[in-house]
């Protein structure tokens, strides 16, 4: 088959990102198993991904033709302002107005790439990419829509005209069971399937009966409200005075409001 994967939700180029690193690992498991795939993303740059991609894998940045830039993905000052004050009332009004001028960019581009490479099937990493292949670029191909956070995080702030692209796919594989309730709610005409994430055996497994001073939980990751690392930073809290050689450490970037509330 061939199979087009659409990254248009964040930055692709050397990000050491959760869905960049599944993107990766499911090109290199779908080439390995024969298909033609390629990675359609979108980015300042062009260049490859942080993550080990086979070289068999395709890749192509919508804002670029020929080596030079020819879309912007930026709004414009007028509609980033606009964005920002919706927000103040409402983040799914200001998500939609994001998505709807990105998709005015983006939505040509997808098309004609797609009208030069025929496909068989688009996988979407996000919600919006769904959005800008399925309503801006117009395809009738099947999307199949890969989300990679809990549904109950991310759904409530979704866009209406989000919602309706995406209740056009053909089906939507989340990463834990506990989410199928929400993705029902917000789809229920949706087949949904859960599908975790690939897990590598490790290069050099722990010594568990090696003996140590401090035992360590150690949580790698974004520190933000999509992952809930206060869940377990609440967990670890009313375990720890029974446990006191155990401590827990967060990995990861701590810049965000979400941060400073973890570490209260």
């Amino acid at each position: 088959m061939k199979i087009i994967i659409a990254h248009f939700g964040t930055y692709y180029v050397n990000t050491s990102g959760g869905v960049e690193k599944v993107t990766c690992n499911l090109a290199n498991a779908l080439v390995r198993r024969g298909h033609e795939v390629t990675i359609l993303y979108r980015d300042k740059v062009e260049g490859k991904p942080y993550f080990p991609l086979d070289e068999r894998v395709k890749q192509y940045n919508i804002l670029f033709e020929n080596g030079k830039k020819v879309v912007s993905d930026k709004p414009p000052l007028r509609i980033r302002l606009y964005r920002e004050a919706a927000r103040l009332f409402s983040q799914r009004k200001a998500q939609g107005i994001n998505v709807w001028y990105k998709g005015k960019q983006y939505g040509p581009r997808i098309k004609e790439y797609l009208d030069n490479h025929p496909a068989d099937l688009i996988l979407s990493c996000s919600i919006p990419s769904a959005k800008y292949v399925i309503e801006d670029a117009g395809c009738t191909l099947p999307v199949i829509e890969m989300i990679h956070s809990h549904p109950q995080v991310q759904f409530p702030d979704l866009s209406e005209a989000e919602k309706k692209a995406t209740a056009k796919c053909r089906a939507m594989q989340i990463l834990v069971p506990s989410g199928l309730k929400t993705a029902h709610q917000y789809f229920p005409e949706l087949p949904v399937t859960v599908i975790g994430n690939a897990v590598f055996p490790a290069s050099k497994p722990a010594d568990l009966a090696a003996p140590r001073k401090v035992h360590k939980v150690i949580c790698v990751g974004n520190i933000s409200g999509r992952k809930n690392q206060l869940m377990l930073a609440k967990a670890f809290a009313s375990l720890s005075k029974d446990f006191p050689d155990w401590q827990l450490e967060f990995w990861g970037d701590d810049s965000s409001r979400y941060a400073g509330k973890l570490k209260q």
